[in-house]
Order: structure tokens, then sequence, then C-alpha cells
């Protein structure tokens, strides 16, 4: 009898898990600006966050980026062209300030 009850329990716990894993590692941000510049800023729930572009088309402002967040190299996808590019997450600011900064140290011209 107690089979079939773990059996049901891990057929509902094991996907709900999965699901929970990759939530956790999606996010999603929206372009604040993007110049003529390898330094991209967007307004996602954690704040602002600034990316370097490493590989692929530079988004626009308006645009959503999806993938993972986090300071580090990521692949992110741009929701409105479906394309995939390579950056890294330079940093993640809950306040905004300093990302702001940086990025107008890293792109003013």
């Amino acid at each position: 009898m107690r089979l079939p009850r773990r059996t049901m329990l891990s057929a509902w716990l094991i996907p709900a898990l999965l699901s929970m894993s990759a939530t956790l590692y999606a996010a999603e941000g929206t372009v604040i600006i993007a110049r003529d510049c390898d330094y991209v800023l967007l307004d996602s729930p954690e704040g602002q966050i600034l990316i370097k572009m490493i590989k692929g088309e530079r988004p626009k402002a308006g645009d959503k980026l999806a993938g993972k967040l986090e300071r580090g190299f990521s692949e992110l996808t741009n929701k409105r062209t479906s394309e995939t590019m390579k950056v890294w997450v330079d940093q993640v600011d809950p306040s905004g300030s300093k990302a702001l900064m940086h990025y107008s140290q890293y792109c003013d011209n």
C-alpha cells in the first residue's frame, strides 16, 4: 500500500521541483538604454541590470530579454526577435544608481 502512495508523490513532486528550479534561473528584463556601446542597461524586478554584449544582435530600447540575470556569463533571448545573445551580467543593482553610474562611465562619449 505504501508503494503506490510514494509513486504518486514522486510523480507530482519531481516535476514541481524541476519547474521551480527553472523559474529561479529564468528572469526577464526590459532594455532601458542601448546606445552604440558594448553595455546595455535593463530594468527588472530585481532592479537595474548592466550587461556587456559578447555575441549576438544588440537589443533596442523596450526589448524584453529573458534568461539568467545573475552576475556572470549568460545567454539571453530577445523576445521581440527570438535571437539569442551571449552576455556578461556585470551588475545587478536593486537601487539602480550604481548600474546607471557604471553605464555612464562605460558608455559616455
